[in-house]
This record gives structure tokens, sequence and C-alpha cells, in this order.
């Protein structure tokens, strides 16, 4: 086993480093496994890049070649217009997905590039990669279906054939909805990379696929870009062998993307870096159906059943993740000040429509004095942080200890979906995990009770049996109902919320918390107030 010149890395050996005093921004790595044929004309083509000899390092990955490719890459680059170039050579041949991860893992650039060794794609594409990047992309892919794209030289008819048809599978299998999975550019921000690597487990071709399914997944921006794209002989990729490959990895993918991801959101709450944003789609379906929506409606029915949940005269009340604003004007009802709180600018800009008064911030620091609130609504909202504990303190900081505390939680870690992901929830609760949050917060809790039994039937039938396997990632499609049976439903959720008022629900799909502020002073930490 060889080892780096530099000693970080045992896997890997650095043959060549030639680097500028300042760390490069911008990284391109050229994945290589026997291309001593054409390596020194791919290092000729770069070199013709002011953007790449100048602003870019290079970062060429040796994946266990048993020719020289890594001495040739060394000297050719050394002796090439590249000011920061650097040769990594492996132990052993390990696939293309593992060179691309040891390739991105020593790179210096906040953007990431990778583009096959034979160079199919132009000089000027690899440049607008890093530039979209730039501009706000947090994974780019070339993609040959590209309206502005041109192939100047096309593939052999075999290749096009097994490409379209690996393409409808992956679509079958709803791993992703990109049309261009194996084009030979894709990129990266390096906290992307840092993010999806770590999960990442293909070694092989099947790479591509498994990044873009976690991306998608985690809600990334996720954007295709033109190519010029001429197809290169004496490819790497043979159609039989790797198609094989490839269909094998992809299927052992689709099995463990949802773990995966999960496992991601874990590590991310642990380490309190938000990762998962709610998706720009749910965002849109939630403006669109909270005014009518029986799931909507059974969330205000159940704040107005509460004693002292609306806001009188004189009072204020304060409705956390106010979405579109439907629940913050039930809660408005009573004549007094409500305020809506959200920080995604797309849901307050919905909820502008209700009239009433809105505040950007993150519920981790309430920007509000101390007990200077008297009814606080948190719906579907402690579940999108990665520390509910700080969210719930900061709820019992700012609400009146006389007043009361409403918050909804989605229930049952083997309820978790992709639905969870696109909603950019760190987790679900069981009625002992929310009891033991609220009490470390200090909330003084009076009651907490599971509502939607109603759903468990159907969650079970969707989200643990086959049938899960068939609707994929179109599980919540099946709640945008029609208006005939979202008035059934709506009725089934009213009458459970009349259960409700008598006695506790022992199971259901979510969780009801009604809570106090403790009754003892509080310090307002140094934020703006509102």
């Amino acid at each position: 086993m060889l080892k780096m010149s530099t000693g970080e890395n045992p896997d890997h050996d650095c043959v060549n480093s030639q680097l500028e005093k300042v760390v490069p921004r911008f990284s391109l790595v050229v994945p290589m496994f026997n291309e001593s044929t054409r390596i020194a004309a791919t290092i000729d083509e770069l070199s013709k890049s002011r953007f790449l000899t100048a602003e870019c390092e290079i970062v060429f990955v040796d994946d266990g070649s048993s020719d020289n490719s890594a001495e040739l890459a060394g000297r050719l680059a050394s002796e090439s217009e590249l000011q920061s170039s650097k040769v990594i050579r492996l132990d052993r041949n390990r696939g293309k997905g593992f060179a691309v991860r040891k390739g991105a893992e020593i790179a210096s650039g906040d953007f990431i590039v990778f583009v096959d060794a034979d160079l199919s794609v132009g000089l000027t594409d690899i440049e607008n990669a890093f530039h979209v990047l730039e501009n706000g992309a947090d994974l780019i892919y070339g993609s040959r279906h590209h309206p502005d794209s041109r192939l100047p030289r096309s593939q052999p008819l075999l290749r096009v054939v097994s490409g379209r048809f690996y393409n409808v599978f992956l679509r079958w299998m709803m791993l992703t909805s990109e049309r261009d999975t194996q084009c030979g550019l894709k990129g990266f921000t390096s906290s992307a990379a840092s993010t999806i690597f770590p999960a990442s487990e293909v070694d092989g071709f099947g790479f591509d696929i498994e990044i873009l399914a976690i991306a998608e997944r985690l809600n990334m921006d996720i954007r295709s870009v033109p190519v010029s794209w001429s197809h290169v002989n004496d490819s790497r990729v043979k159609v039989v062998r790797h198609g094989v490959e490839m269909i094998s990895s992809t299927l052992r993918l689709r099995f463990r993307i949802r773990s995966t991801v999960k496992t991601i959101l874990r590590e991310s709450e642990t380490s309190s870096e938000a990762i998962s944003p709610m998706s720009q789609n749910c965002i849109s379906a939630m403006g669109r159906y909270e005014d009518d929506h029986w799931w909507f409606g059974a969330k205000r029915k159940i704040l107005s059943s509460l004693s002292n949940s609306t806001v009188e005269p004189h009072q204020a009340g304060l409705d956390i993740g106010c979405g579109a604003g439907g629940t913050l004007k039930s809660m408005s009802a009573g004549g007094g000040t409500a305020i809506g709180l959200d920080i995604d600018d797309d849901s307050l800009g919905m909820a502008s429509r209700v009239g009433l008064p809105l505040v950007k911030a993150d519920a981790l620091s309430l920007p509000f004095r101390s007990r200077s609130v008297d009814v606080i609504s948190a719906f579907d909202v402690v579940e999108h942080t990665p520390d509910d504990v700080q969210v719930l303190r900061e709820i019992a900081r700012v609400a009146d200890p006389a007043g009361v505390i409403v918050i909804a939680v989605p229930a049952y870690t083997w309820a978790w979906s992709d639905h969870d992901i696109r909603l950019g929830h760190y987790r679900r609760y069981t009625r002992s995990r929310l009891l033991d949050s609220a009490r470390r917060a200090g909330l003084e809790v009076e009651r907490c009770t599971y509502f939607h039994c109603w759903l468990i039937p159907p969650a079970l039938l969707v989200r643990k049996t086959p049938l899960s396997r068939l609707l994929g990632d179109r599980q919540e499609e099946l709640s945008f109902v029609n208006p005939i049976v979202n008035r059934v439903l709506s009725l089934v959720s009213s009458l459970e919320i009349w259960i409700m008022k008598h006695v506790d629900i022992p199971f259901g799909l979510s969780i009801l918390l009604v809570a106090k502020a403790p009754d003892r002073p509080v310090i307002d930490p140094p934020v703006d107030e509102v």
C-alpha cells in the first residue's frame, strides 16, 4: 500500500504537487484509470483554458492504473500551463465513485467539478459549471438533453438505446427525475460534498445516480447545465459488463436510499447543522391547500377547541411557523394582536394575505421579550429544527405564565418516509420523547395526547408494505383529495377532536402538547426585540 508524501492518508500517494500560495476557490477533479494513451491530450486541452490555468486547481486521481498514468500525468501537468495541480495515486482500482470522493476529499476549493478523463465535454462547459455553482446551485450535472446542448459526435446506437433504457429504469425505480445521469460532468459545493459523500457507498459508475438521488431527497438546489458533448472511442464504460453492475447497484440503492438520507439527517441533528429545508413544492402546495384542506383545518379546529387559545383584546399571540397564515388568522379571531413568524420568505409572502403582522426569524432565537406573549402555537415546527429543546426553551421564555402554549408534531419513527425529508423534518416523535424534550425545556405540561388515530391504518399500508415501493416519492399526493373526500375526512377529524375534549387518545399519527411557561424569573437574551 502506498502512502501520501504528506502523510495524511494511507489510501493514496501524492505524486506531484504544484500549488499556489493562495488556496484556490475552484477545484477540478479528473479520475483516471489506464489513461496513458490520452492523458497528454487531456492536459493539453485543459491548459488552453485561462480560467483553469489561473484560477482553478486540477486534481488528477489515478484509480490504481496498471500503466504509468499517474507518473505521466504528474510530469505533463508540471510542464504545462496549469498553475495548480495534484496527482493522487490510489493503491488499487476501486472504481470511479471512490476516485471522485478521494479527489473531492483532497480538493481545496469551495466549488468542485469532476470530468471524465476522456474530456468528452468542452472547456466552456467546465467553466460554466463552476459559475453556476458560484451563483447558488448546490449540485450541477451536465445534460445532453438540455435544450442548449450540442452533440457534435453522438454515441453509437447501442449506447444511446441502453442509456435511454437505463434512464427509464431509474424513473421507474423513482430514484431521480434528472434526465441525463451519466454525462461526464458534475459539480457540487464543498458543503454539499461534505454532506453527501460520507453516506455514499457506490464505488463504481452508479455513483452518479447515488449522489443525485441523495441530493434530491435533501432538497438541494440541483441544476442541469448544457454541454457540447462528443463521444470518445475506447470508452472505459463497457455497455454489458458495466450495465449489469449499474443496474445491480441501482436496485441496492433503491432499497437503502431512505435509510441513507435518514442517517444524514440524524448526523446533521447531532452537529446542529440545518441541511434540509422544506422543499419549494411543499411550500407551494401548502399555499394552495391551507384554506380548504382537511389537514390544515383540523389544526385550526384543535386550536379553537382549547380554552384561552384565541387572542383577546389587549393580548398578544404568536404563531411560529405560520406558513400561509391560516392558523394565524384563526388565532386573531378574538380581536387581539396575533403575529406570524417564519424563516421562509415564500411562506411569509403567502401569509401576508391575512393582513396581520409578520416577522422573519429563526425559532431557535425568538426576537421577543420574555413573558410577552399570551398564546403561542407551533404546529409541525419543532421537528424542523436540529435542536428541539432550544426551540421549546425559547417558547417557554417568551410565553406569559398565565397564557397557553399549543404544540403539534408528527408521530412514530416507523412512519418516516421521503415525504418527511421533503418537508425538512429531522425527526418524528413518540409521546414520551416529546414530554422529555418539553420538560427539559422547562415547560409545565398540562396535556399530551396523540391524534389522527384514524390515519394509522393507511399510514401502515402506504409506508410499511410493498405499496410504498409502488408509490415511492408520491405518497404525500394521496392527501390532496377531491372535494367530496376532503369533506368526509374533515368530518372524521371533527369527530376525533370532539372525542379529544373528553379523553386522551392512546395512538395517532400526530401528537398534541398543551403547556404553560414556568412561573419563575427569566433573563432576556441579547436579541433585537419585536
